[in-house]
């Protein structure tokens, strides 16, 4: 479960920070862990796909691939916690 009770979670950009401070950047897939990964779980799965077969599958809070082509929709393939944002850009 994610809980976030601070106010907006926001991904590529510093809270209170205008526009001055956003990430220029693409962003090719988020995870939400609620453990802590060691490195060399990190550096093992950072270029392939999560699957069942990932120590801390179970861990997995929340999972967007951030592949969907088009619309404003991401899926959480874990989860099903998706998200909307509305000026989305989608390279699937």
């Amino acid at each position: 479960m994610i809980a976030f009770s601070l106010g907006q979670l926001r991904f590529g950009r510093q809270a209170g920070a205008g526009t001055g401070l956003q990430f220029d950047g693409v962003m090719d897939e988020l995870r939400i862990w609620s453990t802590e990964l060691d490195a060399a779980t990190i550096q093992t799965w950072m270029s392939q796909a999560i699957t069942s077969l990932h120590p801390a599958f179970g861990s997995l809070d929340g999972y967007w691939r951030l592949d969907e082509g088009e619309g404003a929709t991401v899926q959480d393939v874990k989860a099903g916690k998706n998200f909307v944002f509305p000026a989305a850009d989608f390279d699937a």
